[in-house]
C-alpha cells in the first residue's frame, strides 16, 4: 500500500454516502472513535467503557486503575485515549464473540506515543498466552518498529512478524495491520513494511484488547484516537478510502 488512490467505483458511493457512511458499509466489526464523546462512559477522568460504532461491540474496564485516561486535546488537537499511567499498564477488552471470526482482517489505529517504555507496547490484540490463544497483535517494538505478528495454531513458537520502521515519540500516527491468507503486512503512514508468508491465522477464543494483552501485559504507554478491525482483507481500494478518510480527519 504505497499509494492512496480513490477508484471510480469507490468515489461514486462517497459522494453519495460521504465518507463515514460508506465506511460503515464496509462493515467494520469494531469501529472505536474517541471524537464520538457519547461512546465513552466515564469514571472520573478514566473511561471505563468505550462502545464500537458498529455492531453493538463494547471495549470496557472495570479495574479503575487500569481503565485509560481521556485526553481531550491529544492527537493533533483531537481527543484520545491515554493507555500506560502512573506506572499502570491499561486495558480495554471486548470478549469474544461470532462477530469476531475471521480467517483474513484489516486493521487501522490512530496513535501518538507519549513516553518510550524500551519494550514491545501492544495497540490492539487478540492474544492470552495461556492455553494457546495467541492469534495476533499489533504493536511498536523496543527499537520502535511498527509490528503486526499473527500465530499460525495459536502458539507463540508458530509467530510470523512484518516490521516497518519507525515510529518516535509524539508523532501522531496511522498504522495499519492486514492479513491476506497469505501474507501478514504492517503499514506505516500509508507505507507497507516487509510482507512475511503465513499460512493461516489462527481463530481463537481470546478477548480483543486495547492498550495491552490480556494480563494486562505488554502496555502501550501512548494514545489511541480511532481503531477499526475488518474481520476480512480489505481491497486495495477500500484501503485507500479508509486511510484518507481518517488521515483527513485526524490532521495528518
Amino acid at each position: 500500500m504505497t499509494a492512496q488512490c480513490w477508484y471510480p467505483e469507490n468515489l461514486r458511493s462517497i459522494l453519495e454516502y460521504g465518507f463515514p457512511h460508506y465506511i460503515e458499509r464496509l462493515s467494520p466489526a469494531i469501529w472505536l472513535d474517541a471524537q464520538n464523546y457519547g461512546s465513552l462512559s466515564f469514571n472520573g477522568s478514566s473511561v471505563s467503557a468505550w462502545a464500537s460504532k458498529s455492531n453493538g461491540l463494547v471495549a470496557s474496564q472495570g479495574t479503575a486503575a487500569q481503565q485509560p485516561l481521556y485526553v481531550a486535546s491529544a492527537i493533533n488537537g483531537r481527543p484520545a485515549l491515554q493507555g500506560y499511567h502512573a506506572g499502570v499498564a491499561s486495558q480495554l477488552s471486548i470478549p469474544d464473540s461470532s462477530l469476531l471470526d475471521y480467517t483474513q482482517f484489516t486493521s487501522f489505529s490512530v496513535i501518538a506515543r507519549v513516553s518510550d517504555l524500551a519494550a514491545n507496547e501492544i495497540v490492539s490484540a487478540k492474544y492470552t498466552a495461556t492455553g494457546n490463544q495467541f492469534e495476533h497483535y499489533h504493536s511498536v517494538d523496543s527499537s520502535d518498529n511498527i509490528i503486526c505478528q499473527v500465530s499460525t495454531d495459536g502458539t507463540f513458537t508458530n509467530r510470523k512478524t512484518s516490521f516497518k520502521s519507525s515510529l518516535g515519540l509524539a508523532t501522531p500516527a496511522l498504522i495499519m495491520g492486514r492479513y491476506d491468507g497469505t501474507n501478514v503486512i504492517a503499514t506505516l503512514a500509508g507505507t507497507d513494511g516487509g510482507s512475511t508468508a503465513a499460512s493461516a491465522v489462527y481463530n481463537g477464543t481470546s478477548p480483543y484488547t486495547l492498550f495491552s494483552r490480556i494480563g494486562p501485559s505488554d502496555p502501550y504507554a501512548g494514545y489511541i484516537g480511532e481503531h477499526l478491525f475488518f474481520t476480512r482483507l480489505l481491497s486495495s481500494s477500500d484501503r485507500s478510502v479508509v486511510y484518507n478518510y481518517l488521515k483527513q480527519k485526524w490532521g495528518m
